[in-house]
């Protein structure tokens, strides 16, 4: 396969939105639902776990990118790319259980998501 423009963003919908192409349960909701339940079975510290889906999002978001993009390839061996994200998801899990609460706060961080599920 050559060069030329990536197809993962086409193939996917990226960029795609408006009425008919939601998904149910949203992707963010279920990453929500499975950080509380790992913070109520004492896998996360209840300290880390505001914002915690945002840092974890952007993580696999970047995985994903990078692998739509074809900046980045894993092995063709079966389940080389859910090895990898599966490495992603417990390496960031990994950094906010040993995560300090900043004196100054966490920054408050919103999606467009989160922001229309707070309006209803």
């Amino acid at each position: 396969m050559g060069r030329g423009r990536p197809l993962g963003r086409p193939v996917f919908g990226a960029g795609v939105s408006g009425s008919g192409h939601e998904i149910s349960p949203h992707p963010h909701e279920v990453l929500d639902q499975e950080l509380d339940r790992l913070t109520e079975t004492g896998g996360l510290p209840a300290s880390s776990r505001p914002g915690a889906d945002f840092v974890l999002w952007a993580a696999i978001h970047g995985l994903a990118t990078l692998l739509i993009d074809g900046l980045a390839r894993v092995d063709d061996s079966p389940g080389a790319v859910a090895r990898e994200a599966e490495r992603v998801v417990r390496v960031v899990l990994d950094g906010l259980t040993r995560e300090a609460v900043p004196d100054e706060g966490r920054p408050a961080v919103r999606s467009l998501h989160t922001e229309q599920r707070a309006d209803e």
